[in-house]
């Protein structure tokens, strides 16, 4: 529990430097679950580039989760930046959200190295399913605790307000379908994932369609 005395403590700075740091470490384990193929005993197969060509074919699987869990995690990263950049004060609560958020973010190399070794497992993506929708519920925490005690700017405003439009709607949506499409398909599951590329296109034009409905009821 945060001490009374850290309600003084107004700035965000070192919470912003702390979570940098766990991301930076973060990003930088993900490597780490992909091993180099071992060389072979015989030195013309060790010298032979179809031998190792074949060898890290092995590594695909791994260096799959790598990408995807890089990129959320940089995704992350953007967003834990533009809230930050929407706090203008600080408060016990906040760095409580905040390390849930950085717990979600830690686990992230385990959850990636689980895709990489258990490709075909539907548990894998489903767990990592569930840590990116976890990551996404911490910011959203952090995001509502921070608007109830009047620590949000405007920026902050429009961060919170796009959690909870359509886009935001649609981007933990991908995350969500992705558990159940797991169990049919492991590769859909992860497909699942790339539709975030969808979310913002999808919800400008449903927020477009409610506007255009909204205007033509003010007209009726």
């Amino acid at each position: 529990m945060p001490a009374a005395d850290d309600e003084d403590d107004s700035g965000t700075d070192r919470l912003i430097t702390l979570s940098d740091g766990v991301m930076a470490i973060a990003l930088t384990l993900l490597i780490l679950s992909i091993e180099v193929p071992a060389a072979p005993a015989s030195a013309r197969q060790a010298d032979s580039v179809s031998v190792l060509w074949h060898a890290l074919g092995h590594t695909l699987d791994g260096w799959i989760g790598y990408v995807i869990s890089f990129y959320a995690i940089a995704q992350f990263w953007f967003i834990h930046h533009r809230v930050f950049r929407g706090i203008r004060a600080h408060r016990g609560g906040l760095a409580t959200w905040n390390f849930v958020f950085l717990f979600t973010i830690s686990v992230m190399p385990f959850a990636s190295d689980l895709i990489g070794k258990w490709p075909e497992n539907p548990l894998s993506v489903i767990l990592f399913s569930c840590n990116l929708i976890l990551a996404n519920v911490a910011v959203y925490g952090m995001l509502t605790y921070s608007e109830r005690h009047d620590l949000l700017n405007d920026r902050g405003q429009q961060v919170l307000m796009r959690y909870r439009s359509a886009q935001g709607v649609i981007d933990i949506g991908f995350y969500v379908i992705a558990i159940p499409v797991a169990l049919f398909s492991t590769t859909l599951g992860k497909l699942c994932w790339l539709g975030l590329a969808l979310s913002s296109p999808l919800g400008a034009a449903i927020t477009k369609r409610r506007e255009a409905r909204a205007a033509a009821n003010d007209l009726h």
